[in-house]
């Protein structure tokens, strides 16, 4: 198995060819899916839901906070933040995707109005994210690697 940090460097270094081939319509609809379910996690308060589009060995990566390492700690991670904020709504546009083999990579948007408490009012918070996905094998895909920056 590649480590995480190699597998990083690879996109980035061969994001031309990645670029190049593509990604097809159904992994396009796959990733779509996934964000649909991502959203109805988030919103439904479901840290588990959440957690299980990441692979056992995945990487989160976030401004400000410690690198996250494995699905139990992005559960752990999530639980956390799903219980100090409600999330009402939010939307992934993906920007980018593409693929090379088992491997693909997605740059894009995201946005989630989030309640703090019940009297604050909510709170739409927003940035860019850049995720890479490893087909299992099973044929299911899952995230290897996120980092979310906000705007």
């Amino acid at each position: 198995m590649i480590p995480n940090r190699l597998l990083l460097f690879a996109v980035f270094v061969c994001a031309p060819v990645l670029t190049a081939t593509g990604a097809d319509a159904q992994l396009r609809d796959t990733i779509k899916a996934y964000h649909k379910a991502y959203i109805q996690s988030l919103k439904a308060g479901d840290a588990e839901g959440v957690a299980k589009q990441f692979s056992e060995n995945a990487v989160m990566l976030r401004p400000n906070a410690p690198m996250l390492q494995g699905r139990d700690s992005i559960l752990r991670d999530q639980k956390e933040i799903l219980l100090r904020a409600k999330v009402l709504s939010g939307a992934v546009q993906t920007i980018q995707l593409s693929q090379s083999g088992d491997l693909a990579y997605e740059i894009g948007n995201f946005s989630y109005t989030v309640k703090l408490d019940a009297q604050s009012d909510p709170v739409t918070v927003g940035g860019k994210f850049l995720a890479v996905w490893r087909r299992q094998p099973d044929g299911s895909w899952l995230r290897e690697a996120e980092a979310g920056l906000p705007q």
